[in-house]
Parts: structure tokens; C-alpha cells; sequence
């Protein structure tokens, strides 16, 4: 049976999934690991979404923006109850020689999201510029 694990934050509570065999391959194809083949290409559902953003569809109900809004406490909780649902699969992995792959993915992964974060973050920034006073925007010019 699919693993299934459920995170409470504040009123929000997130379910963690188990990745099905055909969600694994798929994104071992999309990273290109393994030929895309019919029988488990998710193309379609996820055309428009990154690397970062199918594993997250796939594994999770969060979104983006809600990731975002998390603490990086909150975040590594995620990843760690993430790695413990999905522990069979990256055993699976290692066996297979696919180790180096996965860590390549999480780094982008990582990357992705550090970046989307850095994004979010400079636009709040900008705004909070904006709306400062002439004294402050002297004092952050300087």
C-alpha cells in the first residue's frame, strides 16, 4: 500500500505521498535517465512545471507559493518526512547505481527553490523600497 504521511502546520495540513512506480520513471525520464515510454509518460499533466514543481505536484499537495511562506524548518521537515516515505524507492535507487542521479536532481531541486525564494523575497524587498521615506532611501543608497 502507498505510503502516506500527514504534516500539520498551524491550521495547514500537508500530505506527503509515496511515489508510485510510474510517477519514479517518469521523472527519471524527464532527467533523462531513462527513455520516456507511454505506459508512465505524465507529459501532458506536467508540460508547464519544472523538475521542482512535478516532484512537488507528485509528492505533495503543497504548492510553490505555500512552500514559500514556510520557515526553512518547516521546509526540512517536508524534505525529511519526504525522504521517509520514499525511503524504499531511493534504496532501490542506490542499489541500481542511481545515487549520483538523485543527488544531481535534489541539487537542482535545491537550486530551484533557493531561487524562487530569492525572487519572492527581492520582490518584497523592492516593494518595501518603494514605499520608504526619502530619509530611508538616502540611507539605503549610501
Amino acid at each position: 500500500m502507498k505510503q502516506r504521511k500527514i504534516i500539520k502546520f498551524g491550521d495547514r495540513e500537508i500530505q506527503i505521498n509515496e511515489l508510485t512506480v510510474k510517477e519514479v520513471l517518469f521523472l527519471l525520464s524527464k532527467i533523462g535517465l531513462v527513455p520516456m515510454k507511454p505506459e508512465y509518460d505524465l507529459t501532458e499533466q506536467f508540460k508547464d512545471k519544472s523538475i521542482y514543481e512535478t516532484i512537488l505536484s507528485l509528492a505533495s499537495d503543497v504548492t510553490t507559493k505555500e512552500i514559500v511562506g514556510l520557515s526553512p524548518s518547516e521546509v526540512k521537515k517536508l524534505f525529511d518526512v519526504f525522504m521517509e516515505v520514499n525511503q524504499t524507492t531511493l534504496d532501490i535507487a542506490k542499489y541500481m547505481g542511481l545515487e549520483k542521479a538523485f543527488e544531481d536532481t535534489k541539487d537542482q531541486i535545491v537550486n530551484t527553490f533557493i531561487r524562487e525564494c530569492v525572487v519572492a523575497f527581492s520582490g518584497q524587498v523592492e516593494r518595501n523600497i518603494d514605499n520608504s521615506s526619502p530619509k530611508q532611501e538616502k540611507n539605503i543608497t549610501k
